[in-house]
């Protein structure tokens, strides 16, 4: 019921604890997440949903109202507990690449629309080894994620500590 497929994109719109499984999950599954913030404006979070065409949308029951004119498949992490306890806890296989996205963040939109960055599986990993080396982060040490998730900066931030086993 809530397989996928890589290649396509994934909007998702909660921002506490669950962000980090709901991305995760989205991930294993061979998707690309696109972080929406429920505080936009109402219109552009329907522009970044039709833009990427996402056929799921994974969020909150208290935000699901939100995406109501959407035709994607909506996911409430805290909703649909039944469906989704029910799902293997093996991972999925996936045929995901370097050259597959990880994600897409929206510009501001302030020389008009906003516009959706991509960023791919390769160059995020050979950031993420080479900046992870440069920290010496080990599972001993404790990083700080502060960057809102639609900030480009935000992957480095909460990926790089899970990468090396510390805590976020």
């Amino acid at each position: 019921m809530f397989s996928c497929a890589a290649g396509r994109h994934r909007a998702r719109g909660a921002f506490r604890f669950p962000w980090v499984v709901s991305i995760l999950g989205v991930l294993k599954a061979g998707g690309a997440y696109v972080p929406v913030d429920p505080v936009y404006p109402t219109d552009r979070i329907q522009f970044i949903i039709d833009d990427t065409r996402a056929p799921v949308l994974v969020t909150q029951s208290r935000l699901a109202s939100q995406f109501s004119d959407s035709s994607a498949q909506l996911v409430c992490m805290d909703g649909d507990r039944e469906v989704l306890d029910a799902l293997p806890i093996t991972a999925p296989a996936s045929a995901v690449g370097p050259d597959n996205l990880v994600y897409v963040i929206y510009t501001s939109g302030s020389t008009g629309r906003p516009k959706g960055v991509g960023v791919s599986h390769g160059p995020l990993s050979m950031h993420l080894q080479a900046i992870g080396a440069r920290y010496g982060l080990t599972p001993e040490d404790r990083l700080l994620q502060f960057a809102s998730i639609s900030f480009d900066a935000a992957g480095e931030q909460w990926l790089l500590p899970l990468l090396a086993g510390a805590a976020l």
